[in-house]
């Protein structure tokens, strides 16, 4: 099988929301339940509220762009797209590329199905240049093959 998402996924996907909700959780709790005294800033209430708002806004971000994000593996006939914990067989000429985004040498790939999938119509995976161009040339081949209507000689 050919890796087409980045191998990044797994640590977006997996680790930085655990991590995240963990530390910064942990950081949250811990400055609500130490006594104003003990914390060495003058404004504890404040420091309480922003270290809570912080970890909060980086849920979101995380849930936002993070959790979204799939793997997506081709064996020459289908994809095959993760989130880690589900599997599925798709085949490439129901998806279209909806949209593209590039940042920090990765390309962000919004995905469309034609059918209903258990991740929903839309699936987003995270890609190199090169892994990106490899799922065009699948995704066109697919669509190329694939007959719209039937022609009748006459």
């Amino acid at each position: 099988m050919i890796l087409l998402s980045s191998s990044l996924t797994l640590v977006l996907r997996i680790f930085v929301p655990v991590f995240w909700a963990v530390l910064f959780g942990c950081l949250s709790f811990f400055s609500w339940v130490t006594e104003d005294g003990d914390l060495p800033i003058s404004y504890p209430n404040a420091f309480r509220i922003a270290v809570s708002a912080l970890w909060l806004v980086g849920l979101a971000i995380i849930g936002w762009k993070f959790i979204r994000l799939k793997r997506v593996e081709w064996d020459g006939n289908f994809l095959y797209v993760t989130d880690y914990f589900k599997t599925i067989r798709c085949h490439p000429a129901d998806l279209q590329i909806k949209q593209t985004k590039g940042s920090l040498g990765r390309t962000h790939i919004h995905l469309w199905s034609d059918r209903p999938t258990v991740f929903g119509q839309n699936i987003h995976l995270l890609a190199r240049p090169q892994q990106r161009e490899k799922l065009v040339k699948i995704l066109e081949e697919a669509h190329l093959h694939q007959p719209d209507s039937v022609e009748i000689d006459r």
